[in-house]
C-alpha cells in the first residue's frame, strides 16, 4: 500500500512537474512573441514619426517661403492705394491693439493717418464738465445728445474749414487726445477706421462719431486683431460699415487698404460672418466682395 501511495505521487509530481513546465514554456514563448511584437510596434512608430517630422520640416520651409513672398509682394499691391488720403483713426485710451498695425498699412499704401485716442466713453457726455460744453452745441437732456454731437464732430472733420471749435473743446476737455496740428481746419477727413472699445465693448460714442462721416460719402472700416477679439468688427457690421477682424495678418492689410480705397466693402476676417479672409481681384483690377 505504502508502495503504490509513493508510486501515485511520483506519477502526480512528474505531471505537475511537467504542466508546470508547459505553463512556464508557454508564458516564455509568449513573452518572446510580445516582445516581437513590441518592439515591430516600435520601430513603426519611430518611422511614422520620422516621416511626420521630416514632412513638418519641409512644411515649415514652405511657410518661411510664402511668408517671405507676402512681405515683399504686399507693399507693391497696396503701394499708392491711399496716396494723399487723410484717414481719421478712433482708437481708445488703455490699449492700442492694432493701432500701429493700421498706422503703419496706412503710410505703406500712400496716405496720412489721423489718431484719435478718446479718453472718455461715450462722447464723455456722463462727465458733468463735458456736458456743460455739450450743452452748448446739442441737448444734453436728449437720448439722441451723443448722435447729435457725433454728427457735429463729422461736420467739422468732412469738410475744410476756418475753425473746429467743437473739436477743439472736446480735446481741451480731454474727452479724446488730438495732435490739433495732424488735423488742421484745412485738412478734410477722407477715410475712417475705429478699433475704440472700453472693458472690451465697442464704444458707442466713436461709432456714432465713425457712422456720421460714413455719411458723409467716405469708406470706413471697423478693425481687431485676431489675438484680442472685442466685437468692434460685429458692431461695424451691424452699423453698416465694412469689417476687417484680422489687421493684424497680411491679408487683413490688403482688405483694410481695399477698403479704405473704396474698391472693396464687406466683413473680411476669420469670423464665422466674415464673407472671406480678403477681398477677391479680378483680372481687369476690379475688386469684389
Amino acid at each position: 500500500m505504502f508502495n503504490m501511495r509513493y508510486h501515485i505521487a511520483s506519477l502526480v509530481s512528474v505531471f505537475l512537474a511537467l504542466s508546470v513546465g508547459l505553463l512556464l514554456g508557454s508564458i516564455v514563448n509568449e513573452r518572446g512573441t510580445l516582445d516581437t511584437q513590441r518592439d515591430a510596434l516600435v520601430s513603426s512608430l519611430r518611422e511614422h514619426y520620422d516621416g511626420i517630422t521630416s514632412e513638418n520640416n519641409d512644411l515649415s520651409d514652405q511657410n518661411k517661403v510664402q511668408e517671405a513672398f507676402i512681405d515683399d509682394t504686399l507693399p507693391l499691391l497696396i503701394d499708392g492705394a491711399l496716396a494723399g488720403k487723410n484717414v481719421v483713426i478712433l482708437a481708445n485710451t488703455g490699449r492700442a491693439d492694432g493701432l500701429a498695425g493700421v498706422k503703419s498699412a496706412v503710410i505703406a499704401a500712400g496716405g496720412n493717418p489721423i489718431a484719435v485716442t478718446f479718453e472718455k466713453p461715450g462722447l464723455g457726455l456722463d462727465d458733468l464738465a463735458v456736458s456743460e460744453i455739450a450743452s452748448a452745441y446739442v441737448d444734453v437732456a436728449s437720448p439722441s445728445a451723443s448722435a447729435e454731437m457725433a454728427s457735429l464732430l463729422a461736420d467739422e472733420w468732412a469738410s475744410p474749414l476756418e475753425n473746429r471749435p467743437l473739436t477743439e473743446a472736446l480735446a481741451e476737455a480731454d474727452v479724446f487726445s488730438l495732435d490739433l496740428d495732424d488735423l488742421p481746419a484745412s485738412v478734410r477727413i477722407e477715410a475712417v477706421v475705429i478699433l475704440a472699445a472700453f472693458d472690451d465693448e465697442p464704444d458707442v460714442g466713436a461709432f456714432e462719431v465713425a457712422r456720421a462721416l460714413v455719411d458723409h460719402d467716405m469708406p470706413g472700416a471697423g478693425v481687431e486683431v485676431v489675438s484680442y477679439p472685442t466685437g468692434v468688427a460685429e458692431e461695424a457690421v451691424n452699423r453698416g460699415l465694412s469689417a476687417v477682424d484680422h489687421v493684424d495678418r497680411p491679408e487683413g492689410v490688403f482688405s483694410l487698404i481695399m477698403i479704405l480705397s473704396d474698391r472693396a466693402s464687406g466683413y473680411f476676417g476669420v469670423g464665422p460672418a466674415a464673407s472671406g479672409l480678403y477681398p477677391i481681384i479680378e483680372p481687369e483690377g476690379v475688386v469684389i466682395q
